[in-house]
């Protein structure tokens, strides 16, 4: 009886060991090699925790699953999902799967190469750790949630080259503080970049004609946007809940701003629209600031909108800065006036700069100290409360009196030194 005992104990052990490794063998079978496209090979390294894809042609798309906010992919090397590191791509493959690493909690590095062209739907979907990249100058095509949640992505350089930017591409990217859309660029998606409360500076490139739906939604301290002059319609909810945009300048050339298009944006209080916008959909700048005040022609649409939405209503739009050459002698102080003018009532801010400050030097307030003979261009730079910059410049000529000129030459300036 006893034996019995043992032989089934020994039979429970044995089942109970190959249940356990049962994780172990799964993982084996997946391997860390295999093929990811028709002409395209892959290679795990667990030393460095490095994927390497090598060959030529298309990446395969994969699928992920989101199951209580844990992100899983059929891509073939999903078991790595939580150890890989880095990502290196060679010559020759010419896109990056859907999905191929969504969910990707750890990826850190990303290398591609020229040779890609596309960035798949949601490729690096939550991809939480990754800093940067360096999207290669062959892209053209950045697809739909494709950096999507990358919350530790602080830096992001797109390339002259790429022509579409898919929605919600950059959607909740929190670190990304700003961003340039280069002039390439000619379709933006719905959301593009909804939700990246870290950003406060964009600047809108030249190819883009219009700005999506909640393009720059919920970015929160959003303060600063440049636009192309070749801009024509900002649409639905584009800025809405830009909570820190204070002043936005619309270049001559806008024809629509659709409804709600900066609705919530509650600390917006100067707005300056230009004789070209023809059409000012309901409620435009609806839960914006008590205090806002649009800037535009004579019996334009804006005035109109203004009147119906009793907004502060201010005629005039432009601002200019005007200062003249001078001359000043040397060791002498001179204060610079340049001559600014701005719509009623709309504040601004000057800043001054010298090309040679070993000649001439200039302080925040505009006043000029004559360090030695010559000349130097010195600059004006004047922002107003719509982030509209306008600069003019002047020469300032530094001369020597009649005295200096004598204690300089003559007496070889031992008086001075």
């Amino acid at each position: 009886m006893a034996r019995m005992i043992r032989k089934a104990l020994s039979l429970l052990l044995c089942a109970a060991l190959l249940f356990a490794l049962a994780p172990v063998t799964a993982v084996h079978a997946e391997g860390t090699s295999g093929t990811c496209g028709a002409d395209l090979v892959w290679v795990y390294n667990t030393e460095t925790n490095t994927l390497t894809i090598s060959g030529t042609g298309k990446m395969d798309d994969y699928s992920f699953n989101n199951s209580n906010g844990l992100i899983t992919n059929n891509a073939p090397w999903r078991v790595y999902y939580s150890m890989m590191k880095s990502v290196v791509i060679n010559s020759g493959v010419t896109s990056i799967g859907d999905s191929a690493f969504a969910g990707f909690t750890v990826l850190k590095s990303v290398t591609m190469p020229d040779s890609i062209t596309s960035i798949g739907r949601s490729s690096f979907y939550k991809c939480k750790s990754l800093p940067s990249v360096n999207i290669s100058k062959g892209v053209k095509t950045i697809h739909y949630s494709a950096f999507k949640e990358c919350s530790g992505l602080t830096s992001l350089i797109l390339p002259n080259g790429v022509t579409s930017i898919g929605e919600r591409a950059f959607c909740d990217c929190e670190g990304l503080t700003s961003f340039v859309i280069p002039d390439s660029v000619t379709s933006l998606g719905q959301f593009a970049f909804y939700s990246c409360d870290g950003l406060t500076d964009v600047t809108i490139g030249s190819g883009l004609t219009s700005l999506s739906y909640s393009a720059f939604g919920v970015c929160g301290r959003l303060t600063n946007v440049t636009f192309s002059d070749n801009l024509k319609n900002i649409d639905e909810r584009a800025f809405y809940a830009c909570h820190a945009l204070t002043g936005i300048w619309i270049p001559e050339g806008v024809t629509t701003i659709e409804k709600y298009a900066f609705e919530k944006c509650e600390n917006l209080t100067s707005v300056m629209i230009p004789d070209s916008v023809t059409s000012m959909g309901y409620k435009a700048f609806d839960g914006c600031s008590d205090d806002l005040v649009i800037y535009s022609g004579y019996r334009t649409c804006a005035q109109q909108f203004a009147e119906e939405y009793n907004i502060t209503f201010v005629l005039g739009i432009a601002t200019t800065v005007v200062v003249s050459d001078l001359t000043m002698n040397w060791k002498s102080k001179a204060a610079l006036d340049p001559t600014v003018t701005t719509p009623k009532g709309m504040g601004y801010t000057v800043a001054y700069s010298s090309s040679d400050p070993s000649v001439v030097s200039i302080d925040e307030n505009g006043e000029m100290t004559g360090l030695k003979k010559g000349k130097a261009t010195v600059t004006v730079t004047v922002t107003n409360a719509v982030n509209r910059t306008v600069t003019d410049s002047c020469t300032v000529t530094v001369k020597y009196t009649v005295l200096q000129w004598i204690i300089v030459y003559l007496l070889f300036g031992w008086i001075w030194y």
